[in-house]
């Protein structure tokens, strides 16, 4: 809990440091291959920033003690260890404008940082407990431990084996490749994450 605070405290300084080192307009919103398509105040960023940094300590701190579970999702080192995964998000976005108006390709920063994102949660995805608000909650890993920690499981393997995959594609293609192979990788992902879930809870669970 300590270091995701502490990580919280990193998101909070990265934000300020923009808002403070930043023109006052800046690049918001950039299309696949890196160009900035919408461009606004840096206020505009430091409160998304900042917006998206409380959403996340309101929800590592609150689902615990509200989740019917909660005694075993706060004592999952899984659930910590994902939210520190998170906790890194507002700490880059801030410095996206940075690395267009320093001339680096913001396309292969972002595939990067998902990439490898992307790898971290899935280590840490087949360690969180069984809860009604974190993790690959479908009806039918809701319903028993055991799909739960199978659909973990594979989940943590089909994130880390994507990131892998995507970081090697950032260096072999254009980076705006890579970013559409990731998000349509990582979509195809989830809809087999759903239906193995479902075929594991029909072959074991169901009479």
């Amino acid at each position: 809990m300590k270091f995701n605070l502490a990580l919280a405290g990193a998101g909070l300084l990265a934000n300020l440091y923009a808002f403070f080192s930043l023109p006052r307009r800046v690049p918001l919103h950039f299309d696949l291959s890196g160009n900035p398509d919408r461009w606004g105040s840096k206020g505009e960023l430091f409160f998304t920033g900042m917006g998206i940094l409380a959403v996340l300590l309101l929800i590592y701190l609150l689902v615990p003690r509200i989740d019917p579970k909660r005694k075993s999702l706060w004592t999952s080192r899984g659930y910590h260890l994902l939210f520190s995964a998170l906790f890194l998000i507002p700490v880059f976005l801030p410095f996206i404008p940075y690395f267009y108006l320093h001339r680096f390709p913001v396309t292969s920063a972002v595939v990067i940082f998902l990439s490898l994102l992307l790898v971290i949660m899935g280590n840490y995805l087949p360690s969180i407990k069984p809860n009604y608000f974190v993790g690959i909650r479908t009806p039918w890993t809701l319903e028993d431990e055991r799909v739960w920690r199978r659909t973990h499981r594979a989940g943590g393997w089909g994130f880390v084996l994507l990131g892998i995959l995507t970081l090697a594609l950032a260096i072999l293609l254009p980076a705006r490749i890579a970013l559409i192979i990731f998000l349509v990788g990582l979509s195809a992902l989830i809809v087999f994450l759903i239906i193995y879930s479902y075929l594991l809870w029909k072959r074991e669970i169901k009479p």
